[in-house]
């Protein structure tokens, strides 16, 4: 799931095993895009990349 959050910001994540959102769906703050599964390695969990601009930024500053 790519998510587009203006000014240049957009946030990937995989590794969901569902998803609860579609292409062109709006979300909002607190919004649930999908449900945690396995990564490619196998290993559970979700994988959250932040990039502004094109460039990966580290993710724990968006995590509250």
């Amino acid at each position: 799931v790519v998510v587009d959050h203006g000014d240049q910001y957009v946030s990937v994540y995989s590794g969901l095993s569902q998803m609860t959102v579609a292409s062109g769906y709006s979300v909002g703050a607190g919004h649930q895009l999908g449900t945690s599964g396995k990564l490619p390695d196998g290993e559970e969990g979700l994988y959250l990349e932040i990039r502004y601009k094109g460039q990966n930024m580290n993710p724990l500053s968006w995590i509250n």
